[in-house]
């Protein structure tokens, strides 16, 4: 694709395989039947809707969530946050230090689960707030990864002294306690949001019985 390949343009010790190409449900965001009335990504990343472009990233990993339990926001989000809290190590270096605030996790929400959001009232800075609270990782493995662990970033600074620095956000250092949990995100907007996939899985299961 846009003429990159493995050989030439992907040095990593192993490499990756995977070149996912995402498009997105421009019809559930925008359709006036069961509407999600969300950005896309592009107009997340500050372009108009009707824009043509493609947003190019680079994907360090990836999980899949591979069932979600439950039929509010409330009980949805726990299993999303899990996700991106697991999914989160050595991009923390870019939340400071390489490339400091630059780490913006993508989620892909299926059409059914962007609908139940927003027929519950949600918009995507709601979801957007959830995830900033629950997607969180004690303050001791934060740290080990932006200090301890790596050599990308100078010194071995605790988020204490970040925000007291004014370099990272209160959120951070709301206590000392090495356990205590903090967000993985710097803010609610670095969490990228599209909606994605089979519109109606389920009706699809039942036509090939």
């Amino acid at each position: 694709m846009f003429g990159f390949t493995a050989e030439e343009h992907d040095k990593a010790t192993f490499g990756n395989p995977a070149r996912p190409v995402l498009a997105e449900d421009h019809g559930c965001l925008r359709s006036t039947a069961g509407t999600v009335d969300w950005p896309s990504i592009a107009e997340q990343l500050g372009f108009h809707w009707s824009d043509d472009v493609v947003s190019m990233a680079r994907m360090n990993s990836g999980l899949l969530i591979g069932s979600v339990f439950g039929s509010t926001p409330e009980e949805i989000i726990p299993y999303l946050a899990n996700g991106l809290a697991r999914i989160s190590a050595w991009d923390l270096t870019h939340v400071h230090g390489l490339g400091t605030d630059q780490y913006q996790p993508l989620l892909v929400l299926s059409p059914l689960l962007a609908r139940t959001f927003a027929s519950a009232g949600w918009g995507l800075a709601e979801v957007q707030a959830a995830l900033f609270e629950q997607a969180r990782i004690p303050a001791s493995s934060f740290e080990r990864f932006i200090g301890d662990w790596t050599n990308l970033t100078a010194g071995r600074n605790k988020l204490t002294d970040l925000v007291a620095a004014e370099i990272l956000p209160a959120v951070f250092a709301e206590s000392d306690n090495p356990g205590r949990l903090v967000p993985i995100v710097t803010r609610p907007e670095r969490f990228l949001v599209a909606v994605a996939g089979d519109p109606n899985p389920s009706e699809r299961l039942r036509l090939q019985q």
